[in-house]
């Protein structure tokens, strides 16, 4: 039976090649939109690359700070960060880091780099390439050393071909050794992406009081995910140390959040995130509105290849087909064709990523003229699969449904369906 659909789904087709075509373009444009949003989703929350052991890492980026109709929303402190973060005890590692970004005004322009301070542990959570030298280490971060570790492309700029490793480089108005070179990092990884790293305790806040916030943040390394709950429930515990030294302000971390949390939360007010469950439910409601508009066009196409169809069912029918059974054939002929269509949107996506990812990712942190690193996982397969299936029965079941309705002997007198 399935063998018979398929050769009369082949047949009809190649006999309507017009509408063959209208359809498949329709189909594989608009999953084309739906899966670069797709595949730049994926590739910002697991971009691979040097953050390849993400899913075991929890973030705090910021912290919240507030009393009665007042509220400070930041990095966190460096206070919070020296006397609490680095003591806990659940975390396998933890990592600090502090944004900055150098202009560095030469004979080939202006360049903006970015520029980060961390700490020796920070660098080990991350596989980055070492090119040349080595990471520096926990002494030198705690003697702090005027030791920094370079990227590729600062180190052509500034040294061309030539080893940069026991060289000084000054950034941002002091005079650095540079110890090691790393690979370029994709610019979609954005928490081990810089240009620059150096020991966070070079430049170093000055104490803070409690109350405030700060440029801060820090990377948990679990062991495994089912150590999360523990570290949630220790930084839980910090935060009740924290406001106990605020002067009547409330304190709050924003998080930890694991990594799918962190990009689903952006840069609102923690307190108002509803949590991924609900999140990914309303970016499921855009991309099903999305599909609505071109849905309505394709089920004009799909009505018109019916009624170009109807003398052929209303034959089937006389000779004993039943209406369930066409119905499922023009739901399997419509789902086939946009699956179709859907392969060929996702190839187009994923030429679309290629050759312009530079400009998808634009609006991240780095610099423009970065590296994007995209791979089509399983996940992606399957959300063209299903998105697919939703096209084709938002666009084949008004179809399907009015030809159920037929009647053999109107159709066979000329009458329309």
């Amino acid at each position: 039976m399935w063998l018979t659909t398929i050769k009369q789904f082949l047949t009809l087709i190649m006999k309507n090649r017009f509408f063959t075509f209208v359809n498949l373009f329709g189909i594989s444009f608009t999953i084309m939109l739906v899966m670069i949003l797709q595949i730049s989703f994926e590739s910002r929350v697991w971009p691979g690359g040097p953050e390849k052991t993400v899913d075991k890492m929890l973030f705090l980026n910021r912290s919240v700070i507030s009393k009665e109709k007042s509220m400070r929303l930041g990095g966190i402190s460096n206070s919070v960060i020296k006397e609490y973060i680095l003591n806990m005890k659940t975390p396998q590692k933890i990592g600090v880091i502090s944004y900055s970004q150098w202009t560095y005004i030469g004979n080939n322009g202006v360049t903006d780099f970015v520029v980060k301070g961390t700490n020796a542990e920070f660098l080990s959570m991350f596989n980055y390439k070492m090119l040349e030298g080595r990471m520096y280490t926990k002494k030198e971060v705690s003697q702090s050393k005027d030791v920094i570790v370079i990227n590729r492309k600062v180190k052509e700029q500034f040294f061309g071909n030539d080893s940069a490793v026991g060289k000084t480089i000054e950034v941002q108005d002091k005079l650095f050794t540079v110890v090691g070179v790393v690979d370029n990092v994709p610019v979609n990884c954005e928490t081990a992406y810089s240009d620059i790293w150096y020991p966070y305790t070079l430049f170093n806040e000055p104490l803070k009081l409690f109350n405030q916030t700060g440029r801060w943040g820090a990377v948990l390394l679990a062991a495994n995910k089912t150590d999360f709950a523990n570290i949630k429930e220790e930084a839980a515990m910090i935060e009740k140390k924290v406001s106990t030294q605020t002067d009547g302000w409330a304190f709050n971390f924003g998080g930890p959040f694991d990594v799918l949390d962190n990009y689903l939360i952006g840069n609102v007010d923690p307190r108002m995130y509803v949590g991924k469950n609900i999140s990914l439910l309303m970016l499921a409601g855009k991309m099903l509105f999305i599909l609505l508009i071109p849905a309505l066009s394709l089920i004009a196409i799909n009505l018109t290849r019916v009624q170009e169809r109807a003398e052929e069912i209303a034959v089937r029918k006389t000779f004993g087909a039943s209406s369930s059974s066409l119905i499922r054939q023009i739901l399997f002929e419509n789902f086939m064709l946009t699956l179709i269509g859907g392969l060929i949107g996702l190839l187009l996506a994923w030429i679309s990523i290629r050759l312009f990812g530079d400009f998808l990712f634009a609006e991240l942190s780095s610099p423009a003229n970065g590296i994007v690193n995209v791979t089509l996982s399983l996940l992606t397969f399957l959300v063209c699969i299903v998105v697919s299936f939703i096209l084709s029965v938002l666009s084949g079941i008004i179809p399907a449904r009015r030809m159920a309705k037929l009647k053999p002997a109107l159709i066979m007198k000329g009458g329309e369906l």
